[in-house]
């Protein structure tokens, strides 16, 4: 969207307008059990930039374990822009107790109000693909051939972009969005709709930092390789030496540094 703005330098001022990254929140609600009786959840309300609100969703939802990656897709509605149905198939075992949150999911974070996180930590995840080994220069380029793409933060600035590159260094999946964890459900979600994961033979790229929900969502999705241009928290470097992911931070064309699995990548 357009904004008016005075932009200041130095001593001088002029008025124009620019574009900002929009921002909206977003209802999801879960339909389960019996077909004619359905119980009705609300799963998250979360902020996030409008548009591939479905893949938003799957995307959620598998990271949070309510989705597997070889599940019969369930039906989504767009009920209005900013509220989401999903309707799980009957039979589905889905027990909302563990996905209640104490107050809405912010841009910034994604596992915000859930009154626990053991289940994000215990169950099963896709195992990456064997004898991953990517070499140093090819993950040099990464972040140079993933700027190009972000199309929404040259507009606006204020997004971030999560890219899925396959071990050649090819870019299978770029999605942007005012939330971190937003832009890595969309991923996820895209390669749900398209069949094309879980990502077990990939190189995970984020725009900014590494925390631990983003972390969470790279193992529940089976990557290897995450990679992030800025610094990743102790929570997220101990979940992933946890999980058996190579996690590097501050990626630079000439550096980067790798906190953990150095392994897979030959040096």
């Amino acid at each position: 969207m357009s904004s008016r703005l005075v932009q200041l330098r130095h001593s001088t001022g002029e008025t124009r307008q620019d574009s900002v990254a929009v921002e909206e929140p977003l209802e999801i609600r879960i339909h389960y059990g019996p077909l004619q009786q359905p119980e009705r959840f609300v799963f998250s309300t979360t902020m996030r930039t409008p548009g591939h609100d479905t893949e938003l969703t799957l995307g959620l939802l598998l990271a949070e374990g309510v989705l597997q990656w070889d599940e019969v897709l369930p039906e989504s509605r767009q009920i209005t822009i900013n509220e989401l149905s999903v309707f799980l198939p009957p039979g589905h075992q889905f027990n909302p107790d563990k996905y209640r949150r104490t107050g809405y999911t912010s841009s910034a974070c994604g596992v915000c109000g859930l009154t626990s996180i053991t289940h994000l930590l215990e169950r099963e995840r896709p195992e990456p693909a064997t004898n991953v080994v990517v070499p140093k220069e090819l993950l040099f380029e990464l972040p140079q051939r993933m700027r190009p793409q972000q199309t929404l933060f040259e507009a606006t600035g204020g997004v971030h972009a999560v890219a899925h590159f396959n071990l050649s260094g090819e870019l299978q999946c770029l999605s942007e969005d005012v939330g971190r964890h937003n832009a890595f459900d969309k991923l996820i979600g895209t390669a749900m709709l398209n069949r094309s994961g879980p990502l077990t033979s990939s190189i995970v790229v984020l725009s900014g930092r590494a925390s631990f929900e983003l972390v969470q969502k790279a193992a529940a999705s089976g990557v290897p390789i995450l990679m992030a241009v800025g610094a990743p928290s102790s929570l997220a470097i101990e979940l992933a030496e946890r999980v058996g992911l190579s996690l590097i931070g501050f990626a630079r064309p000439t550096e980067f540094n790798i906190y953990t699995q150095p392994g897979r990548i030959k040096l």
